[in-house]
């Protein structure tokens, strides 16, 4: 059974994601960061070369392939919720985990990023918010469990997530 780490960008599932594998002695896929491995291309030059719809396709097969493995640790992109069969793939293979953080943790841990395709906005509070709203009963809908990551260490969430795990893995 594989661990599926979802939610909002910045609430730490990469991060917690490499923690995870290491304390479970498996690995860690960031569909993400593979996704750039395939393409050549960062996240924001792939939104804006090639689109949107381009980049949530490739999302699609690196999730397909990366919840064909046995025992690993998925950090899902942010917006991997957006797609249902997504969401149906990672069920099939693993306990799905939502990572939670505030507006404003957010806010503090992407100051300064400008990778992120949903930041490259005026008003980065307002498209947060806004987004995280709009997400929220997608990945509530998705998720197993609920670890809120606001004022946790990533080695104190990824404890959490363990707890939650049992047995599981």
């Amino acid at each position: 059974m594989n661990v599926a780490l979802i939610g909002f960008m910045a609430a730490g599932k990469s991060t917690v994601g490499r923690v995870l594998a290491d304390r479970l002695g498996c690995r860690v896929v960031d569909t993400d960061e593979e996704i750039v491995r395939r393409t050549g291309m960062d996240v924001a030059e792939l939104f804006s070369s090639e689109g949107e719809a381009s980049f949530r396709a490739m999302e699609r097969l690196v999730v397909a392939d990366a919840s064909a493995l046995k025992k690993a640790v998925i950090a899902c992109g942010g917006g991997v919720i957006l797609d249902r069969g997504n969401v149906d793939t990672l069920r099939g293979s693993s306990t799905l985990v939502l990572l939670t953080a505030s507006v404003e943790e957010i806010l503090g841990r992407v100051k300064g990023d400008g990778s992120r395709p949903l930041l490259n906005v005026e008003d980065r509070e307002y498209s947060v918010a806004a987004r995280l709203q709009e997400r929220a009963p997608l990945y509530l809908a998705a998720a197993d469990a609920v670890v809120d990551t606001t004022s946790l260490t990533p080695e104190q969430a990824a404890y959490r997530v363990l707890q939650i795990l049992g047995d599981k893995v």
